[in-house]
């Protein structure tokens, strides 16, 4: 058995490449296999089997020195070609051969249609517990007592090969056919068909056949290629396997007959029914689909998850029961019986996958439906006739009291633009946590259908693929894909975004979106449904303020809002985009009862019945249809609309009453699981909902869609259908009952978001500190603090630093050392974004308390005195900075002279002597500091470069620039290694030699120098970076200095401009 390691993770990669992919992939298969089953072949084998990424070969007459012959050439081939390149990368080639040895059965089952053959036996099963082993090569025991016990040594699973010296000879196994009994193998319907490699969408059965005694393997398989006939079905192989016979089928492929998936239904409902013994697994989605070929083996087939899912479901599947996934689940539950039946881990799946039984078709399938809308035809009308009748941007903001229906009306007013005609993005804002960039990022998401569940380097690669189709040739949108990719949390190598110096990073990064808005809305105009827009997050505010009035087309922002607390109306405040406000009321009387009679399902209600309504709800939309669904589920109302008896307690009925009143009515375990989920806010995890829970809650969950408590958003995560409903189920705990679950909702997120527990650290000390688990509420805020600060959301940091600091001074008080840290983190952004006033009180403050718990000699004190050094260094306090630094030093100094703080230390002290100008004692010091990087780091480490640059500008100073010269060389050396030529790190050490240049009247090589900074600059900063103007001022004085007036005019105009 020959099979290629890896290859789900290589057909991923090249699957999502479309046809072209496709291609690639039939030609890897074809590297991979097409010599290999050659050999094959030339030492006396033949291909009983090609299954995508493996074959299967037989040697009938085995000859020991045929079968070393054949592994030792496929092994040498493998060897010469480990990687095959292709346009979407390079992918390495690895194969493991697995070598069995014993009696080999085989049969072929005559059919009218198509003939089917299998072999199978006790060798070919131990092919599949040698797998197991990972080894390259592995031979069984048997197989290694064939060829001689000598040649081997026994391992844990099977024999490796210690000597290949046996001799070697071709052995061609000669056999002969006649093309009239191939086409006995091939279906009639699909012999004329001349299918491509392609990515398609389709359905799979695999259907075992191990409770089928092998005497009925014929009549068996002439039933299941009869079915699938009836069925529009593709009989695409057997194969005998270590879990028994299995068939494929595949549904949609290769010629699609339309109703794929009700076919793979029914074809597996009615097969399991004739012939109960068969297990069958079925699943749906995008595939590779072609042939796989070498020379006169050829097999059609398709490769992909779907697969892989199907056959792991058929593992699991007990006789006379068929299972499926959750995709073919949400496609099909309406008109199918598909009973949950949990999640379980599966081989080659990083998710728990969610499996289902099914059962039956359902004999009136019901559609589930949205709560009718009514009414409101003005302001339908004015919303759609600032869409149709105006070239502004525009924003509707739609106010009014929560239940009143904004949000469905934004819905509606927009749900007869198609996105053919319009780009169209649903945003939803949250108000327990404003995760920063929150609306942006969804925008972004819709924008290039981003999936979390996909791994990293396929969603790069999706995104990627996606963005060349939108930018085309246009340089700007070319230069911006890395920075918009990081709105995905997409980053890699050598991109622009990686080049973007930290603090220009969000300027940057919201140009880019203003510019791919700007992009879009040429083609049609843009439409964002801004839902509850009240609770946008700051930044993502600031982001749309950067849109403006001068694209092709208009973006028209649609903003149901509450009222501000004040009561005055949200303002977004978007400069260019007029406004237009609609405040929206209740329903009048007569809307109301529409919208009774389509709840209740009634055209003829009595009066009293709808005046009851009406008047309790006021004409709130949402509490007409919880008070409504409360009156028919409690049995008030008969089914002819009449009230069963008094209900006048309902005039001190409120939603809240409402709510709860169906909330009672569910089961415990829903109730519990809302409670569960309503401290994880509007929208929740289902991984981190199951932690809290300690148990999958999937059938609570469908049970509240069906409820219309909440609403599936994706695989991982719902959201409530109205805040209120959330708000009154958490409400109605106490506060012991909510400290617990907001406890268990921190501690079920350090275990889901154990990877990314920096980037999540706001929202568990968010949920520690509600729990009232204060001192962890501080770690984690402190952690956010520094994930914001690497993110450059400055405020932000200050603001959960600033929390950390506050609450260790609650737990643990003024005098401890984790305030002590939490102070000092504080005082080190403040430190960065050089706000003086507080800085000096901080770190002073600091090294006291640390003083206090560990004394004044202590060397854990080093980064204190360092800092405080720095920060008297910076505002010209130099004789108290001096003796800090070199206090810092001497501690490092003990500590490790081999240490990079060492050279880290000097460094700061030599740029104090540079600003004094002491340029003596700042050149010896920065000489200090090269020789120890160089004595104890690799002559290119990275640090050395900004060293040699400082020393480098110290010389410039002195006019030494014979010595400046070399240091400087060598700093851009190092950068030219460490960074490529490409990078601005680059760009500033070129742009310090062109200085130097101009010092020494070296102007001819000094211009080449700067025009390369400037494009340099200019692809990866962007056009208006302060950078790049300060590099075409350079250029405007290189001019000046040589007389060249015309040039020295148009690099000033240009410089104009951007000023």
């Amino acid at each position: 058995m020959l099979d290629i390691a890896d290859f789900t993770k290589i057909g991923t990669a090249l699957q999502k490449e479309g046809n072209l992919g496709a291609e690639e992939l039939s030609g890897f298969l074809h590297v991979a296999f097409g010599k290999p089953i050659r050999i094959i072949n030339q030492s006396g084998g033949f291909v009983s089997l090609l299954a995508g990424d493996a074959v299967c070969a037989i040697f009938p007459k085995a000859k020991p020195e045929s079968i070393v012959s054949a592994v030792n050439s496929i092994s040498d081939y493998l060897n010469g070609n480990g990687v095959i390149e292709t346009p979407f990368g390079a992918f390495a080639l690895k194969i493991r051969q697995t070598i069995g040895y014993g009696e080999v059965h085989w049969q072929i089952f005559l059919n009218e249609t198509q003939c089917e053959y299998v072999f199978y036996g006790k060798a070919m099963k131990e092919l599949a517990e040698l797998a197991k082993s990972k080894k390259d090569v592995v031979f069984s025991d048997a197989a290694a007592n064939s060829i001689g016990l000598g040649l081997f040594e026994k391992e844990k699973i099977g024999c490796k090969m210690i000597s290949n010296t046996i001799s070697t000879a071709p052995n061609h196994l000669e056999f002969h056919y006649n093309p009239e009994i191939r086409a006995r193998f091939i279906h009639p319907k699909f012999q004329a068909a001349k299918p491509q490699n392609e990515v398609r969408n389709a359905a799979f059965c695999f259907a075992n056949l191990e409770g089928i005694a092998p005497g009925d393997w014929e009549k068996t398989i002439s039933l299941i290629q009869s079915c699938a006939d009836k069925y529009g079905g593709f009989v695409n192989k057997y194969d005998a396997t270590d879990k028994g016979l299995i068939a494929v089928i595949i549904f949609g492929l290769p010629i699609n007959k339309g109703k794929t998936l009700e076919r793979v239904c029914n074809f597996s409902l009615e097969i399991v029914k004739e012939i109960p013994e068969l297990s069958l697994g079925i699943s749906c989605g995008s595939v590779f689909a072609g042939y796989i070929e070498s020379g006169d083996i050829q097999e059609y087939t398709a490769l992909g998850q779907p697969l892989n899912l199907a056959s792991r479901l058929m593992g699991k599947a007990a006789q006379g029961e068929v299972l499926t996934g959750s995709y073919l689940w949400q496609e099909l539950n309406a008109c199918y019986d598909l009973q949950y039946l949990g999640s379980m881990d599966l081989k080659g799946f990083a998710q728990q996958v969610r499996y289902y039984r099914l059962s039956q078709r359902l004999a009136d399938p019901v559609w589930y439906q949205e709560s009718p809308f009514v009414g409101r035809n003005d302001e339908i009308d004015l919303i759609r006739s600032e869409i149709w009748g105006s070239d502004e941007n525009t924003i509707v903001y739609i106010s009014g009291d929560p239940g009143i229906g904004k949000s469905r009306l934004a819905q509606e007013a927009l749900a007869i633009y198609a996105t053919d005609t319009h780009h169209k993005f649903y945003v939803t804002c949250d108000a327990i946590l404003t995760k920063p960039l929150d609306a942006v990022k969804q925008i972004v998401r819709s924008i290039f259908a981003y999936d979390p569940q996909l791994p990293l380097e396929t969603g790069i690669a999706n995104f990627r693929k996606m963005w060349d189709s939108i930018a085309g040739d246009e340089p700007q949108l070319q230069r911006i894909e890395s920075v918009i990719a990081s709105l995905l949390g997409y980053e890699w190598q050598q991109s622009v975004w990686s080049t973007i110096p930290p603090h220009d990073k969000p300027h940057q990064s919201r140009i880019a979106f203003a510019l791919l808005m700007g992009h879009l809305a040429k083609s049609k105009p843009v439409l964002i449904h801004l839902d509850d827009g009240q609770w946008i997050d700051e930044d993502s505010k600031y982001y749309l303020q950067a849109l403006h009035d001068k694209y092709t087309h208009p973006v028209v922002i649609v903003s149901p809002c509450r009222y501000l607390d004040n009561g005055e109306k949200v303002d977004l405040a978007i400069t260019g985009f007029k406004r237009v406000d609609i405040e929206l009321a209740s329903l009048n009387y007569a809307d109301s009862v529409e919208l009774i009679k389509t709840m209740l399902g009634m055209d003829d209600i009595p009066a009293d019945t709808l005046q009851l309504i009406y008047s309790r709800s006021m004409g709130n939309p949402l509490f007409i249809e919880q008070l409504a669904s409360y009156l028919m589920e409690s049995g008030d109302i008969d089914d002819q609309g009449r009230l069963t008896r008094e209900v006048e307690y309902l005039g001190s009925f409120g939603i809240n009453d409402i709510i709860n009143s169906r909330i009672d009515r569910l089961g415990e375990k829903v109730q519990e699981c809302m409670f569960n989920a309503s401290v994880l806010g509007i929208e929740f995890n289902v991984k981190v909902l199951t932690e809290m829970l300690k148990a999958n809650p999937e059938s609570e969950l469908e049970e509240g869609v069906k409820n219309r408590i909440w609403n599936q958003l994706d695989d991982q995560h719902y959201v409530f259908s109205h805040f209120l409903i959330k708000d009154v189920v958490y409400q109605r705990m106490l506060s012991d009952k909510l400290q617990r679950l907001h406890q268990a909702a921190a501690e079920a997120m350090e275990i889901v978001y154990a990877e990314s527990l920096y980037k999540n650290a706001e929202e568990i000390a968010s949920h520690f500190e509600k729990g009232n688990i204060l001192t962890k509420a501080a770690e984690y805020f402190d952690k956010a603090g520094e994930y914001y600060w690497g993110t450059f959301l400055l405020v932000r940091s200050e603001q959960n630093f600033q929390k950390s600091v506050e609450l260790w001074e609650l737990t643990l008080g003024k005098n401890s050392t984790e305030y002590a840290e939490a102070l000092f983190h504080l005082g080190l952004l403040y430190h960065y974004l050089r706000d003086f006033s507080q800085i000096e009180s901080i770190y002073l403050h600091v090294l006291e308390i640390n003083e206090t718990h560990h004394g004044k000699d202590s060397t854990l004190l080093s980064p204190y005195i360092n800092n405080l050094g720095r920060f008297y260094k910076d505002i010209g306090r130099f004789e108290e900075s001096e003796e800090l630094l070199k206090r810092s030093l001497q501690i490092e100094i003990a500590l490790d002279p081999e240490s990079s703080n060492v050279p880290d230390r000097l460094n700061n002290l030599a740029h104090l002597y540079s600003i004094k100008k002491d340029y003596a004692q700042a050149e010896a010091t920065f000489l200090e500091a090269v020789s120890l990087l160089d004595k104890h780091y690799d002559k290119d480490f990275w640090f050395t470069a900004p060293v040699l640059t400082n020393l480098g500008m110290v010389y410039i100073a002195l006019k030494r620039y014979e010595e400046a010269e070399p240091v400087l060389t060598r700093a851009h050396s190092i950068n030219l290694k460490v960074n490529g030529l490409e990078h601005p790190t680059t760009a500033l050490s070129l742009f310090s030699l062109a200085k130097l240049y101009v010092a020494q009247g070296k102007m001819g090589q000094a211009e080449p120098m700067f025009h390369k900074v400037l494009e340099i600059r200019e692809n990866n900063l962007g056009a208006t970076h302060s950078y790049v103007k300060d590099t075409i001022k350079s250029i405007v004085d290189l001019y000046g200095k040589t007389g060249e007036t015309e040039k020295e005019e148009e690099y000033r105009a240009r410089l104009s401009k951007l000023n």
